[in-house]
């Protein structure tokens, strides 16, 4: 178990649902917080983070890992890291990992998508 005072960052979890529009081809993307998820906690560690011109402006880049305490977690989440020293800032889970099944070891990247 992770103490919870190395546990610095909160976020609140989003998952992606898909639903069929107008037309027989359109598929419409809308997020949806994960239940009991809103104050997940996690310790965030940026790695090789960097500005990146991404056509509108300069944004973050790079790869970020987090570890965090188990919880309802997918690849394909986003996490909108709310408090902490690296806040405010979108997540994408790129891949999880849940070593002796006591934690999650995240990757993740800049999401600069929009969640509402």
């Amino acid at each position: 178990m992770i103490p919870a005072s190395v546990l610095d960052h909160s976020a609140k979890v989003f998952r992606y649902t898909e639903s069929r529009g107008s037309t027989m081809r359109e598929t419409r993307r809308s997020w949806k917080p994960v239940l009991g998820m809103d104050d997940y906690r996690l310790k965030l560690s940026p790695l090789n983070e960097r500005l990146a011109d991404t056509g509108a402006g300069e944004r973050a880049a790079g790869e970020w890992k987090a570890i965090a305490g188990v919880g309802d977690v997918e690849e394909g989440d986003v996490l909108d890291v709310v408090t902490g020293p690296e806040a405010p800032v979108y997540l994408e889970v790129l891949s999880k990992r849940s070593p002796g099944g006591r934690h999650l070891e995240l990757e993740l990247a800049p999401w600069t998508g929009s969640l509402s």
